[in-house]
């Protein structure tokens, strides 16, 4: 009685060269995909100094894995907005900064003509000008944080909209690519 002759080592080579080829496909689609998420997601961000909009990055969690977000402490609260209860950070703590830039940016100049005048020029420290000026700065953010404490912060959802916009391309492009993988394999086995 002669041995069993079979070809499984053959089949088990040529189903292992599918899968590979299958994950080289996902693996190259999803970065992709990944990064067109990312620039759609800096494109959807609110733009005040770009700051929400430049620290949306991707970062690569695993090999088909990826998590892409704003990098900022608030973004969170851009995204969902803020419940009335609580309010701003005081006006001297650095947490406020951004804040107050903001806020500073809205209402241009305290004073006279401001910096729209070309000989404007930013007053000394401790002038009475200056003083005013960093008074009423202060009295406006008291009174913005206020309006948050009682209103609360209108949410911009800039992170739904962009994954709205991928709910259906994304599944798409990684059959897709499943698709492709096979089809290679299918090439490179004929070969």
């Amino acid at each position: 009685m002669s041995g069993i002759e079979h070809n499984a080592h053959q089949v088990a080579r040529r189903r292992l060269g599918v899968a590979v080829a299958i994950r080289q496909e996902l693996v190259a689609e999803s970065k992709s995909l990944a990064e067109q998420v990312a620039a759609v997601m800096r494109r959807e961000a609110p733009k005040f100094r770009s700051t929400t909009a430049n620290s949306v990055r991707v970062d690569r969690e695993s090999q088909l894995s990826f998590f892409i977000g704003p990098h900022t402490d608030y973004a969170k609260w851009r995204n969902a907005g803020r419940k009335p209860g609580k309010g701003l950070p005081r006006f001297f703590d650095p947490a406020a900064a951004a804040i107050v830039a903001w806020l500073q940016s809205r209402i241009g100049a305290i004073g006279s003509a401001g910096p729209s005048n070309p000989k404007w020029q930013t007053a000394r420290k401790g002038s009475k000008r200056r003083t005013a000026a960093e008074l009423e700065l202060r009295d406006r953010y008291m009174a913005f944080s206020r309006h948050v404490r009682l209103h609360g912060l209108k949410a911009d959802p800039f992170v739904a909209r962009t994954a709205a916009q991928f709910r259906q391309a994304v599944p798409n492009a990684l059959v897709a690519a499943v698709q492709r993988g096979i089809q290679r394999a299918r090439q490179g086995g004929a070969a």
